[in-house]
């Protein structure tokens, strides 16, 4: 869960949800920045490279670690 300010990559291996859960900001990825809101689902697809997460956004973010890797 990220409250406010966050970032991370979007490697190949998997993709990254995100599920906005409270108040509003902003997904930065690729170039792109697209504003978020509560109750917004934002998928990346795996190898979208770094994304970061700006504003006062709650935010869970999600995704797939193969068997015995840190869950980070």
């Amino acid at each position: 869960m990220i409250r406010g300010e966050g970032e991370g990559v979007c490697g190949r291996e998997s993709f990254v949800s995100f599920l906005v859960t409270d108040r509003e900001g902003t997904l930065s990825c690729g170039g792109e920045a697209m504003p978020v809101r509560k109750g917004d689902s934002l998928f990346l697809p795996a190898g979208s490279g770094a994304w970061k997460l700006s504003g006062g956004a709650t935010v869970l973010v999600s995704w797939v670690t193969a068997p015995g890797e840190a869950n980070t």
